[in-house]
């Protein structure tokens, strides 16, 4: 039966009594379809010196067809092949207090090459595949544990790398959910210590509308929060609030609120602020934030809030989402804009993203259509001198860099 790929999976073990020997394994694989079917000898082997494990194909066997089995997985005689070896830790060492530290898989490597047919002597000793195995290693010889196990995996046939690629971002992606619940976990742990778990209300002017945290955490997550809320002014004073009162009285069955409250007052000088400070509080407590829009010059002033407010709380780690989501929004359309607005003004990160992106793309049809708009200064949110720095940057990186197409990879 033809396949588009087998797998074949050994056992390694080393010990540090004998590392200097080269381990050698030898397996069979048919190729080819019906009474064409040959079996091509491959070889595995474990090089000490320097550490690595490499695949080679030895050749055809002189077999008849009738001395294949009837299970052999068999390869078509054609077509681009691919080889990847895979290596994983399969025993523990020997001392627990002195894990051998290792990421799954510890190694791997890729090859690939075009099938031919084979004719009747086979070409022996093809290298096909390789994996560096010296940081394993290097590892196991400073370890405490005498012999290590190894489980090898060799996939010959279809490309194997995308769905690798998938894998290893797929367990990222579970071990960074799994630390945010476990910290979500913590958090909710502590506030079943008190009967509010909120000791924090923002105030924002004009609205009235409030939004609630808790201290700790706030002052955990920002240096900010922490001068603010245990420095001696009004802000760290905590008070009983009579408005908190009245609200849980509206409820029958709630308990009157006899807790103190840090109250932040905060101006609406933009009509989004309140929105973007829940956006920020929602992210200290989960660490979890949302950029993405279908309009681009949305995600732009929304990232655009978030990083003037992460700046201002901080927040680096979430200063840093924000010129991710910025990075990622720009197009030939808005770059302009963005780079001769006032938060490229305020901020030396954000001008050099957009210089760079613009310098970048400086050949694209779509930027030569907006650059008429630098010449418009009434239409800029900056002042004429600030522009002229801007156009200095931006002059500056275009003789640095020659210009060329862009690509549909940018």
């Amino acid at each position: 039966m033809l396949h588009t790929s087998v797998s074949y999976t050994f056992t390694l073990t080393l010990d540090k009594s004998n590392t200097s020997t080269p381990i050698t394994t030898r397996f069979e694989l048919a190729q080819g379809p019906g009474h064409a079917q040959r079996l091509m000898q491959w070889r595995l082997e474990w090089n000490p010196t320097p550490p690595r494990s490499i695949l080679f194909e030895e050749g055809s066997l002189h077999k008849n067809i009738e001395s294949i089995p009837s299970c052999c997985s068999a390869l078509p005689d054609s077509g681009k092949v691919y080889a990847t070896i895979s290596i994983e830790q399969t025993a523990p060492a020997q001392a627990p207090q002195h894990k051998f530290e290792h990421s799954r898989p510890i190694a791997r490597g890729y090859g690939s090459w075009v099938r031919e047919k084979p004719n009747i002597s086979g070409d022996w000793g093809i290298e096909r595949c390789k994996v560096n195995c010296k940081e394993m290693f290097d590892n196991f010889q400073k370890s405490e544990t005498s012999r290590l196990e190894l489980s090898v995996t060799v996939q010959i046939g279809e490309d194997e790398r995308a769905s690798h690629h998938a894998t290893d971002r797929c367990m990222e992606e579970h071990r960074v959910m799994s630390d945010k619940i476990d910290s979500l976990q913590k958090q909710y742990r502590e506030t079943r210590l008190r009967q509010y778990a909120h000791d924090v209300r923002f105030v924002f002017s004009p609205s009235g509308r409030t939004l609630f945290a808790n201290s700790k955490t706030l002052c955990s997550r920002s240096s900010y929060y922490q001068d603010v809320l245990t420095s001696g002014f009004s802000e760290s004073q905590k008070i009983i609030s009579s408005e908190c009162n009245e609200h849980d009285h509206e409820h029958t069955n709630s308990t009157p609120c006899k807790e103190e409250w840090h109250t932040l007052h905060i101006d609406e000088d933009d009509p989004d602020t309140f929105e973007t400070y829940a956006t920020a509080l929602t992210w200290l407590s989960t660490d979890l934030i949302n950029f993405s829009v279908e309009d681009p010059f949305r995600t732009l002033s929304t990232a655009e809030a978030i990083y003037r407010l992460a700046d201002q709380l901080c927040l680096d780690d979430l200063s840093a989402l924000a010129l991710d989501a910025l990075h990622a929004s720009l197009t030939p359309t808005n770059a302009v804009t963005a780079l001769f607005s006032i938060l490229s003004r305020d901020f030396a990160a954000i001008r050099q993203l957009c210089v760079g992106y613009c310098v970048k793309n400086w050949c694209s049809p779509m930027l030569e259509e907006v650059k008429g708009f630098i010449a418009q200064g009434d239409c800029l949110e900056i002042g004429a001198l600030e522009a002229m720095d801007v156009m200095a940057a931006l002059s500056a990186r275009l003789f640095e860099s020659p210009r060329r197409t862009p690509t549909e990879d940018d």
